[in-house]
């Protein structure tokens, strides 16, 4: 079984569950809202290439909006985690720093 520091937390190697858990939770944030989803708008980009008229880029255009909000939507709860695992740490951090000072 692991070590446990002052604040309750696992140790193990010198790096926190909290931290890892932390650093885990930004990096699934970051992918989720960066990474676009595949073949989401491939059949009005097919229709536009096919035919380029207005309603087909705006068909296409409202599809790539659309995307980019399910995106956001899937992502935000995974920023939101990080947050809430970053507060706590910052604020553990600071008291460390002030009480060494």
């Amino acid at each position: 079984m692991p070590a446990l520091d002052s604040s309750g937390t696992a140790r193990k190697g010198g790096i926190t569950i909290f931290w890892a858990f932390a650093g885990l939770l930004t990096i699934l944030f970051l992918t989720a809202a960066g990474m676009p989803i595949l073949d989401y708008a491939r059949r009005e980009a097919l229709v536009y290439m096919k035919e380029p008229t207005q309603q087909n880029f705006d068909r296409l255009h409202a599809k790539h909006n659309e995307e980019a909000r399910k995106r956001w939507l899937y992502a935000s709860p995974l920023g939101l985690a990080a947050v809430a695992f970053a507060v706590p740490l910052y604020l553990a951090y600071r008291r460390k720093t002030k009480a060494q000072s």
